[in-house]
């Protein structure tokens, strides 16, 4: 109700002919200044500013309102769809948990035929290798066999050679050790006598 006072002023004062008719202190000077006073404090209501104001307020009330309603209508709307997307993403999320358990389902099957064909291939592979090894042992027993054998010559033929070096074992022993002779050449003959030293 402060804009009741404030329309009353302001009309006051641009409308100098009504405060007259009211009685306010404007009127000719003949009156007393205490009377002024008095006449001041305490102006005859105005029954038509005071409805102009009272419906200027209720205008100001139901603009705010409407503005309140325009608000909550936004809100309640804002609701509505959030609760829309919220029942949305759990409904795929439902069904996307559903496609999840079939893809882990898939997977395990995978998984599983993975892990044999792995113990399979590692089976194969533990067997090549086994026969492989068998294959090398048996190899390495044959190397040795012919080391044993060539070792067995090879002390036959130190043997006979230790027999030819022996005094008056033939030809090698005469005056000592020969030097030996170089192999001819193909096609070439050599004569008894060619290297010895004068």
């Amino acid at each position: 109700m402060p804009s009741l006072g404030r329309s009353a002023t302001t009309r006051t004062a641009a409308n100098p002919k009504a405060p007259a008719e009211a009685g306010d202190d404007t009127a000719p000077a003949a009156k007393a200044p205490g009377e002024a006073a008095a006449a001041k404090t305490a102006p005859a209501p105005n029954m038509q500013e005071r409805m102009a104001g009272l419906q200027g307020w209720m205008a100001e009330i139901e603009r705010k309102q409407a503005r309140m309603t325009y608000f909550g209508a936004a809100a309640v709307l804002i609701a509505i769809l959030a609760a829309g997307a919220a029942l949305y993403f759990g409904i795929t999320a439902k069904n996307d948990s559903g496609d999840a358990m079939d893809d882990l389902d898939s997977l395990e099957t995978k998984v599983d035929g993975l892990a044999r064909a792995v113990n399979q291939s590692t089976k194969e592979t533990q067997d090549t290798i086994n026969n492989s090894i068998s294959q090398l042992q048996s190899s390495i027993a044959d190397l040795q066999k012919k080391q044993a054998k060539n070792a067995a010559n090879f002390s036959t033929l130190q043997s006979q050679v230790q027999a030819l070096n022996r005094p008056g074992a033939g030809a090698l022993n005469q005056g000592g050790a020969a030097a030996p002779t170089p192999a001819p050449a193909p096609g070439t003959t050599t004569t008894p006598g060619e290297n010895a030293t004068p």
